[in-house]
């Protein structure tokens, strides 16, 4: 039992912390929360979607809300690939003019990391493209369905 209590027991210490090391882990916490918060509102202003759902299926006849669901599960999908592939480059991309964006599409440069603001975007060019009046799909004319297309892109 005394040899616990010699004086050759190392004693523990914590290292004292910089005011670098202080600012740098206030500087990580400060991200981590901005970035939490963008995709919180990223996630409700998404959420429009199932609000949009509801709102056209109540405006249909029953045998036509299958076909307006899977109009905005297809609007998510579509405005995501093409936001991904050149909707986020032209609205910020770095080279271009004052105008419009450029620079690699689809984030190819190496240097690309705030998703988080991505989604965010993403999340209203998607729910615009929802907001298409709701009609059925099948009995939509050719020229009808191809103009419900090209919005669908833009």
């Amino acid at each position: 039992m005394d040899s616990l209590n010699t004086p050759e027991t190392p004693v523990h210490e914590t290292p004292a912390l910089t005011q670098a090391d202080l600012d740098q882990q206030l500087a990580d916490i400060s991200s981590a929360i901005n970035t939490g918060w963008v995709l919180i509102c990223a996630f409700l202003v998404f959420w429009e979607q199932a609000g949009f759902a509801m709102w056209e299926a109540g405006s249909l006849r029953e045998k036509n809300i299958h076909n307006i669901l899977l109009k905005n599960i297809a609007d998510s999908c579509i405005s995501g690939v093409a936001f991904y592939a050149i909707g986020y480059t032209i609205a910020f991309g770095e080279t271009g003019n004052a105008f419009i964006g450029g620079g690699s599409a689809a984030f190819l440069s190496n240097d690309f990391s705030d998703y988080a603001s991505f989604v965010f975007q993403w999340a209203f060019a998607a729910t615009a493209a929802t907001t298409v009046p709701p009609s059925p799909l099948p009995s939509q004319t050719p020229a009808r369905r191809q103009s419900a297309i090209l919005h669908k892109l833009s």
